[in-house]
């Protein structure tokens, strides 16, 4: 005789949300206080703090998180910026704490991001950009690759 098979139970509950290591296995969290960050100031528009290895930081302990390379948190005076600079095979996304910075690049963008805005740019096979403050105000924006 046919056996009537009973429907499925409901999926099991997802598990806590989790920070993974490189190999992605191994749940791992890291906290990175804010005494530890680097704090550089290369040019006089510019004071950025690295949360990882990053221009003139090196920790061979901090390099990256996983696929993380990059976490900046930028302070750029009003009237300066970064000039035009070429990046590759990277995924970046920029989020204005406050103020304004205007992104222009090689394939014709151009736009100015306010506070709370997010931009999102895939640098694949190549791109050249701008990040200016245009603006009297001091820009901070947090940049991650």
């Amino acid at each position: 005789p046919l056996q009537q098979q009973s429907a499925p139970g409901p999926p099991p509950p997802a598990p806590p949300s989790t920070t993974y290591g490189d190999d992605m296995t191994n749940p791992q969290m890291r906290k990175i206080p804010a005494s530890a960050l680097h704090i550089a100031q290369p040019v006089h528009w510019l004071k950025s703090r690295f949360h990882f290895s990053f221009a003139d930081y090196f920790n061979p302990d901090n390099l990256s998180y996983g696929v993380l390379r990059v976490l900046n948190d930028d302070l750029v005076k009003g009237g300066s910026g970064f000039p035009p600079h070429p990046h590759a095979n990277q995924e970046i996304f920029s989020y204005i704490v406050d103020g304004e910075l205007t992104h222009e690049d090689s394939h014709g963008h151009r736009e100015t991001l306010g506070r709370g805005a997010v931009q999102y740019m895939s640098a694949g096979r190549g791109v050249v950009h701008s990040e200016m403050n245009n603006g009297r105000k001091t820009c901070r924006f947090l940049q991650v690759w």
